[in-house]
């Protein structure tokens, strides 16, 4: 009897993963993170490689995607951590923030230039543009894992 349930498995994990519309992954998307944070569901950072864009000899812009953090725990592109002005968004693991992000390529600093949040269940948006002369550009530290990731993607 064990036997037979192990045959039966096996047939119906052979046919479901045959099936042709078994959806693959983006190839133009790009893994730079993923983990679980410090309570946070699961979370993602990704980078859209057909939005990256060469703007000068140094400066790259492209797409930032974060899934699973709402956009004040993306703003830190490091670590999630809620921010001040959490509002309707607040800590919502649904969310899916779009960051249209610059990179100097020779300096190695990143700053966001415009942050899209959607609301994956409602499709309510936010939008956002970071005040200039803020802190929200990233310098590399030995330790800044992502941030290197992000260089080595748009970058080279």
């Amino acid at each position: 009897m064990n036997t037979l349930l192990k045959i039966l498995a096996s047939c119906l994990f052979v046919s479901f993963s045959t099936l042709p519309y078994a959806k693959e992954p983006n190839k133009n998307i790009v893994l730079v993170s993923q983990g679980i944070e410090d309570g946070y569901e699961e979370y993602q950072i990704l980078i859209d490689k057909l939005s990256i864009k060469k703007i000068s000899n140094k400066i790259v812009l492209f797409n930032l995607i974060s899934d699973g953090l709402s956009l004040d725990e993306s703003i830190t592109y490091e670590n999630p951590e809620i921010g001040d002005k959490s509002s309707e968004f607040e800590s919502m693991d649904n969310s899916q923030v779009i960051i249209t992000s610059q990179m100097d390529c020779k300096t190695k600093e990143l700053k966001p230039i415009e942050y899209l949040e959607i609301n994956k269940i409602t499709g309510q948006k936010r939008k956002s543009i970071p005040k200039i002369g803020t802190e929200d550009s990233g310098q590399f530290s030995e330790d800044d894992i992502i941030l290197k990731n992000i260089f080595n993607i748009v970058c080279n």
